[in-house]
Protein backbone atom coordinates (compact mmCIF):
# COMPACT_ATOMS: atom_id res chain seq x y z
CA UNK A 1 0.00 0.00 0.00
CA UNK A 2 1.13 3.54 -0.73
CA UNK A 3 2.58 5.28 2.34
CA UNK A 4 2.66 8.88 1.07
CA UNK A 5 -0.33 10.03 -0.91
CA UNK A 6 0.36 13.77 -0.65
CA UNK A 7 0.67 13.86 -4.46
CA UNK A 8 -2.73 12.20 -4.97
CA UNK A 9 -5.59 14.41 -6.14
CA UNK A 10 -9.10 12.98 -6.41
CA UNK A 11 -11.41 14.82 -8.80
CA UNK A 12 -15.10 14.21 -8.14
CA UNK A 13 -18.49 15.70 -8.95
CA UNK A 14 -21.82 14.79 -10.49
CA UNK A 15 -22.26 13.06 -13.84
CA UNK A 16 -22.25 15.59 -16.68
CA UNK A 17 -20.42 18.34 -14.78
CA UNK A 18 -17.40 18.20 -17.10
CA UNK A 19 -14.84 16.18 -15.13
CA UNK A 20 -13.69 14.25 -18.19
CA UNK A 21 -13.43 17.43 -20.28
CA UNK A 22 -11.39 19.17 -17.58
CA UNK A 23 -9.03 16.20 -17.24
CA UNK A 24 -8.68 15.88 -21.02
CA UNK A 25 -7.71 19.56 -21.15
CA UNK A 26 -5.10 19.03 -18.42
CA UNK A 27 -3.71 16.11 -20.47
CA UNK A 28 -3.59 18.18 -23.66
CA UNK A 29 -1.69 20.88 -21.75
CA UNK A 30 1.03 18.23 -21.29
CA UNK A 31 1.48 18.94 -17.61
CA UNK A 32 3.66 16.58 -15.56
CA UNK A 33 0.64 14.72 -14.19
CA UNK A 34 -0.07 11.00 -13.95
CA UNK A 35 -3.65 9.85 -14.51
CA UNK A 36 -5.11 6.73 -12.91
CA UNK A 37 -7.19 4.53 -15.21
CA UNK A 38 -10.54 3.52 -13.73
CA UNK A 39 -11.67 -0.05 -14.31
CA UNK A 40 -15.30 -0.39 -15.43
CA UNK A 41 -17.84 -2.78 -16.85
CA UNK A 42 -19.49 0.05 -18.79
CA UNK A 43 -19.28 -0.31 -22.58
CA UNK A 44 -16.50 1.74 -24.11
CA UNK A 45 -17.41 5.05 -25.72
CA UNK A 46 -15.32 6.46 -28.58
CA UNK A 47 -11.99 7.85 -27.38
CA UNK A 48 -12.14 6.34 -23.87
CA UNK A 49 -9.41 3.71 -24.04
CA UNK A 50 -6.98 6.04 -22.25
CA UNK A 51 -9.43 6.88 -19.43
CA UNK A 52 -10.96 3.50 -18.57
CA UNK A 53 -9.90 -0.13 -18.46
CA UNK A 54 -13.01 -1.95 -19.76
CA UNK A 55 -13.69 -5.48 -18.51
CA UNK A 56 -16.69 -7.79 -18.20
CA UNK A 57 -18.80 -8.20 -15.05
CA UNK A 58 -17.52 -11.69 -14.06
CA UNK A 59 -13.91 -10.47 -14.25
CA UNK A 60 -14.75 -7.39 -12.18
CA UNK A 61 -16.54 -9.49 -9.56
CA UNK A 62 -13.57 -11.87 -9.34
CA UNK A 63 -11.28 -8.89 -8.82
CA UNK A 64 -13.53 -7.73 -5.96
CA UNK A 65 -13.24 -11.17 -4.37
CA UNK A 66 -9.46 -11.13 -4.87
CA UNK A 67 -9.15 -7.72 -3.15
CA UNK A 68 -7.76 -6.03 -6.27
CA UNK A 69 -9.49 -2.68 -5.69
CA UNK A 70 -8.68 0.24 -3.40
CA UNK A 71 -12.35 1.12 -3.84
CA UNK A 72 -15.21 0.08 -6.09
CA UNK A 73 -18.91 0.81 -6.52
CA UNK A 74 -21.87 -0.02 -8.70
CA UNK A 75 -23.04 3.23 -10.29
CA UNK A 76 -25.91 3.47 -12.80
CA UNK A 77 -25.92 -0.35 -13.12
CA UNK A 78 -22.22 -0.54 -14.02
CA UNK A 79 -19.21 -1.37 -11.86
CA UNK A 80 -16.38 1.14 -11.44
CA UNK A 81 -13.24 0.68 -9.39
CA UNK A 82 -9.71 1.85 -8.69
CA UNK A 83 -7.30 -1.03 -8.94
CA UNK A 84 -4.62 -1.03 -6.24
CA UNK A 85 -1.97 -1.99 -8.81
CA UNK A 86 -2.95 0.89 -11.10
CA UNK A 87 -2.94 3.37 -8.21
CA UNK A 88 0.46 2.13 -7.06
CA UNK A 89 1.78 2.34 -10.63
CA UNK A 90 0.64 5.94 -11.00
CA UNK A 91 1.92 6.99 -7.58
CA UNK A 92 5.31 5.31 -8.16
CA UNK A 93 6.05 7.76 -10.99
CA UNK A 94 6.63 10.52 -8.43
CA UNK A 95 4.35 12.82 -10.40
CA UNK A 96 1.21 14.49 -9.13
CA UNK A 97 -1.40 11.76 -9.60
CA UNK A 98 -4.98 12.49 -10.67
CA UNK A 99 -7.80 10.05 -9.93
CA UNK A 100 -11.35 10.71 -11.13
CA UNK A 101 -14.01 9.23 -8.87
CA UNK A 102 -17.62 9.55 -7.77
CA UNK A 103 -18.29 11.04 -4.34
CA UNK A 104 -18.53 7.71 -2.52
CA UNK A 105 -15.24 6.56 -4.04
CA UNK A 106 -13.61 9.89 -3.19
CA UNK A 107 -14.61 9.45 0.46
CA UNK A 108 -13.14 5.94 0.53
CA UNK A 109 -9.87 7.10 -1.08
CA UNK A 110 -9.64 9.97 1.43
CA UNK A 111 -10.15 7.54 4.32
CA UNK A 112 -7.41 5.27 2.93
CA UNK A 113 -5.08 8.16 2.07
CA UNK A 114 -5.79 11.13 4.39
CA UNK A 115 -2.96 13.15 2.79
CA UNK A 116 -4.77 13.12 -0.56
CA UNK A 117 -6.67 16.16 -1.81
CA UNK A 118 -10.27 16.07 -3.03
CA UNK A 119 -11.40 18.58 -5.66
CA UNK A 120 -15.17 18.67 -6.18
CA UNK A 121 -16.33 19.94 -9.59
CA UNK A 122 -19.76 21.55 -9.32
CA UNK A 123 -22.15 22.97 -11.91
CA UNK A 124 -23.33 26.56 -11.54
CA UNK A 125 -26.74 25.10 -10.66
CA UNK A 126 -28.82 21.97 -11.21
CA UNK A 127 -30.59 23.50 -14.24
CA UNK A 128 -27.26 23.96 -16.04
CA UNK A 129 -26.40 20.34 -15.23
CA UNK A 130 -29.69 19.13 -16.69
CA UNK A 131 -29.01 21.12 -19.87
CA UNK A 132 -25.56 19.51 -20.18
CA UNK A 133 -26.94 16.01 -19.64
CA UNK A 134 -29.58 16.56 -22.32
CA UNK A 135 -27.01 18.01 -24.76
CA UNK A 136 -24.82 14.92 -24.39
CA UNK A 137 -27.68 12.84 -25.82
CA UNK A 138 -26.48 9.69 -24.03
CA UNK A 139 -29.42 9.22 -21.65
CA UNK A 140 -33.20 9.03 -21.87
CA UNK A 141 -35.48 11.15 -19.63
CA UNK A 142 -35.67 8.54 -16.85
CA UNK A 143 -31.87 8.18 -16.79
CA UNK A 144 -31.44 11.96 -16.72
CA UNK A 145 -33.87 12.21 -13.78
CA UNK A 146 -31.89 9.51 -11.93
CA UNK A 147 -28.62 11.34 -12.63
CA UNK A 148 -30.10 14.65 -11.44
CA UNK A 149 -31.38 13.03 -8.23
CA UNK A 150 -27.94 11.53 -7.66
CA UNK A 151 -26.33 14.90 -8.45
CA UNK A 152 -28.47 16.62 -5.81
CA UNK A 153 -27.21 14.11 -3.23
CA UNK A 154 -23.60 14.57 -4.39
CA UNK A 155 -23.86 18.36 -4.30
CA UNK A 156 -25.07 18.10 -0.71
CA UNK A 157 -21.83 16.25 0.08
CA UNK A 158 -19.47 18.72 -1.62
CA UNK A 159 -18.33 19.85 1.85
CA UNK A 160 -16.18 16.71 2.15
CA UNK A 161 -13.89 18.15 -0.53
CA UNK A 162 -10.78 20.17 0.18
CA UNK A 163 -11.64 22.45 -2.76
CA UNK A 164 -14.81 23.14 -4.78
CA UNK A 165 -14.59 24.46 -8.34
CA UNK A 166 -17.61 25.70 -10.27
CA UNK A 167 -17.39 24.53 -13.89
CA UNK A 168 -19.74 27.00 -15.48
CA UNK A 169 -20.86 26.50 -19.07
CA UNK A 170 -18.44 28.27 -21.44
CA UNK A 171 -15.78 28.80 -18.76
CA UNK A 172 -13.78 25.58 -19.02
CA UNK A 173 -10.44 27.42 -19.08
CA UNK A 174 -11.26 29.03 -15.74
CA UNK A 175 -11.98 25.63 -14.11
CA UNK A 176 -8.77 24.14 -15.55
CA UNK A 177 -6.76 27.14 -14.35
CA UNK A 178 -8.24 26.81 -10.85
CA UNK A 179 -7.20 23.15 -10.67
CA UNK A 180 -3.68 24.04 -11.78
CA UNK A 181 -3.52 26.74 -9.07
CA UNK A 182 -4.67 24.23 -6.44
CA UNK A 183 -2.00 21.78 -7.52
CA UNK A 184 0.65 24.51 -7.36
CA UNK A 185 -0.63 25.72 -3.95
CA UNK A 186 -0.01 22.22 -2.64
CA UNK A 187 3.62 22.61 -3.67
CA UNK A 188 3.15 20.08 -6.43
CA UNK A 189 4.08 20.35 -10.07
CA UNK A 190 1.36 21.12 -12.58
Amino acid sequence: MIADASRLIVVTGPSGVGKDTILETLKRNQLPLEFVLTTTTRPERPGEHHVYHHIDVPTFQKMITDGAFAEWAKVYDQYYGTELAELERAMSTGRTTILENDIQGAKIVKSLFPQSTIIFISPKDIEELETRLRKRGKNNDAEIRTRLDTAASELAQAHIADHVIINEEGKLDKAVSEIQKIIESLGLKA
